[in-house]
């Protein structure tokens, strides 16, 4: 048909400018699908991309813009989603899972796609996290990517893999290994506030008789790893329903 022969031509004409040099890699394997899809292929089947060899990825999470830090060591297995990994974050931060979240790679974006919230198309290619595995984008050691979490509050966590081992029957999975202080509250407000409380939590300022009693026990500096890897276990057995696991509803 002419107008394939128009569109691969077209194509073909970018790949020798210098937009295709600097085009990110996940904006390059778009255009080749085109190109594929266009010469008759199965698209499908063209996205489909290579099988993850199974691996166990140790992670390091970090909420970014706090000081002290407040971070988490942990191991999953490479096949999980995205959506597996975004629930795992949650327990071993101590999230609770109550707003939207998307993994930003640097070439793509990972998140739910709901149509009734596509209201203005991105440049940037999008991946479904309930269809994704880890391993298909995040393949390298020292691989870093941006997880945000609550688009209110807007907390970014940088996510870094800092080791690939080969799968272990001796080694848990997922696992959280260590860690460093207390998540923010949830809807705390942010960064910028959740540094004001914990200004205030040490003495330097004063807190307001409603967020005093809203914070109540609260205790910046404590992370209780048993109870992380509890609750990691009851995930692994469907006891404790996220995103990732609820395969029932």
């Amino acid at each position: 048909m002419l107008i394939n022969k128009i569109v691969l031509d077209l194509i073909g004409e970018i790949k020798k400018t210098d937009l295709w040099r600097v085009m990110p890699p996940a904006e390059k394997e778009r255009l080749e699908e085109i190109i594929k899809f266009v010469g008759g292929q199965d698209i499908d089947k063209v996205r489909e991309g290579k099988p993850v060899k199974p691996a166990i990825y140790q992670f390091k999470v970090t909420l970014k813009g706090i000081r002290p830090p407040i971070w988490r060591r942990f191991l999953i297995d490479n096949q999980m989603t995205f959506v597996e990994l975004h629930d795992i974050i949650q327990i071993v931060m101590g999230w609770q899972n109550s707003h939207l979240y998307r993994f930003d790679t640097g070439d793509a974006y990972v998140e739910i796609q709901d149509d009734s919230f596509d209201f203005f198309p991105s440049s940037v290619e999008t991946y479904d996290a309930q269809e994704t595995q880890v391993g298909e984008l995040i393949t390298e050691e020292k691989q870093k990517c941006v997880y945000t979490y609550d688009f209110g509050d807007d907390w970014d966590h940088q996510l870094v893999l800092e080791k690939i081992l080969p799968i272990d029957e001796k080694i848990t999975v997922p696992t959280c290994q260590k860690g460093k202080r207390a998540c923010p509250p949830e809807d705390c407000g942010g960064v910028y506030m959740y540094n004001e409380i914990q200004t205030a939590l040490k003495g330097e300022d004063e807190l307001d008789e409603g967020m005093e009693e809203w914070l109540g026990e609260f205790d910046p500096e404590e992370f209780d790893l048993a109870f992380v890897n509890g609750v990691l276990e009851m995930y692994a057995a469907g006891e404790v329903i996220y995103g990732g696991n609820d395969e029932g509803e």
